[in-house]
């Protein structure tokens, strides 16, 4: 948790925290998506009228093709005559009228219109002119011949000057849809890296949000889930690694604390079962239990395994003489002296009334009697201090008996080594018998 610098928020404030946040994420992105709807339809806006300038650029060179036609039909006509001219021209006039119209009805007032203006009216003199150069009959052309040379150069004229007004037409509208993609450019050169901004900062806002969550509550309540299952597991040293003072921060001391104190109160609970409350020892059970694994372990890799079995001579006539407090207090005496006495793989017991026994794992049968040996000598020079002024000593009779050269099972291991005990017992007491005499 260290990655990441904690904040000492509470839970309530961290969450509207991120209510805000979340609703600052939605903000942008409506934001964002309202932009970029306007911008769409500015755009498709633009198009539209890019399309319809387009539209009347290209209905201006129709034009400008059919008055040139026009010509081409009156000179046709000057120089092979025929009916069929007139008709063309018929044709012709009716089509420029209706570009003209189209082309009057798309425009608006300015530069665009004066200019249309202009190009009608020097149509309309073009018009007047073909009209009366192809009335003339054909009989009559070579009569007329000065007449109509100078209203063909008249008509060349108009011509002229309507192509030259067309081509401001065209200019005006290539320029119009020029500028309006230029336009458009702009627009989205300005408004879309706003709009991407505003997505992005959306994005940003959305994983901050996002991040503030798993942090103040995904992780911390994994964290308190996954010690739950632990602790109902039966593993009390679990600590949940939560350190921040909000309300689950708080709620994870109190899981610790909780379970530093079942782990304690299991310690020892733990400890009083499995060991005798007057000497501190292990107790009869436990002795039981722990011998069985050992005779095993003997068992399965082939080694040596030794038990003592150990009784106060005369415990009776002690309790007798002074009493069960004196006699507690050479129980006690003995259980110290034990623990002390022995190796840390050596596992003392007692095993009932002043009965006392010795696991010794890894011990072969002369080194388990050396030590009775000890155990024994030292004993009988231990001073036991029983009441103000009042000090005795204690003998103990030893039986020893090794696995497996003894005995194959538990039972058995322990029974030999008490036969023993009583054995020494019998001889005079104060002693340690390895075999059946």
């Amino acid at each position: 948790m260290k990655y990441w610098p904690e904040v000492n928020l509470s839970l309530h404030t961290k969450l509207i925290i991120v209510t805000w946040l979340m609703f600052g994420h939605l903000v942008l992105l409506l934001c964002g998506i309202a932009a970029f709807g306007a911008v769409t339809y500015m755009r498709s806006g633009l198009d539209e009228l890019n399309r319809a300038d387009i539209n009347n650029s290209q209905s201006v060179l129709m034009l400008k093709t059919w008055v040139l036609e026009t010509i081409n039909v009156t000179d046709a006509y000057l120089i092979n005559g025929g009916v069929s001219a007139q008709n063309d021209f018929n044709a012709l006039n009716k089509d420029i009228a209706t570009a003209y119209a189209d082309i009057y009805s798309a425009t608006g007032p300015g530069e665009k219109l004066s200019v249309l203006g202009s190009a009608y009216k020097e149509w309309q003199q073009m018009q007047g002119l073909c009209k009366s150069i192809l009335g003339l009959p054909r009989a009559q052309q070579d009569t007329v011949a000065p007449e109509v040379a100078l209203q063909y150069k008249a008509l060349n004229d108009h011509a002229m000057k309507l192509e030259a007004a067309l081509d401001r037409l065209y200019e005006i509208d290539i320029n119009a849809s020029r500028d309006k993609y230029e336009r458009v450019k702009a627009i989205d050169e300005r408004t879309m890296p706003l709009i991407l901004l505003l997505f992005i900062t959306s994005l940003a806002i959305n994983a901050i949000a996002i991040v503030f969550i798993i942090r103040s509550v995904v992780i911390p309540t994994h964290l308190l889930a996954r010690a739950a299952h632990t602790y109902a597991r039966g593993s009390l040293a679990y600590r949940i690694p939560l350190d921040s003072k909000n309300e689950i921060g708080e709620l994870a001391r109190t899981f610790n604390y909780m379970a530093e104190k079942l782990e304690s109160n299991y310690t020892v609970l733990k400890d009083m079962a499995i060991r005798d409350g007057l000497t501190g020892m292990l107790n009869h059970h436990e002795f039981q239990r722990r011998l069985l694994w050992e005779v095993k372990r003997a068992g399965r890799y082939k080694r040596g395994l030794s038990l003592l079995m150990m009784d106060i001579d005369r415990f009776k006539t002690l309790n007798d003489t002074y009493g069960h407090q004196a006699g507690d207090t050479v129980l006690k005496s003995m259980g110290e002296y034990l623990r002390n006495a022995i190796r840390s793989s050596d596992e003392a017991a007692r095993y009932g009334g002043e009965e006392f026994a010795l696991i010794m794992p890894e011990t072969p049968a002369e080194t388990a009697f050396i030590t009775a040996q000890r155990i024994g000598a030292e004993i009988a020079r231990l001073p036991i201090a029983i009441a103000e002024g009042i000090t005795v000593n204690v003998t103990m009779s030893i039986g020893v008996a090794t696995f497996p050269q003894d005995a194959s099972t538990k039972e058995e291991l322990v029974a030999a080594a008490d036969r023993r005990m009583y054995q020494a017992k019998s001889l005079g007491r104060n002693r340690v018998c390895q075999s059946l005499e």
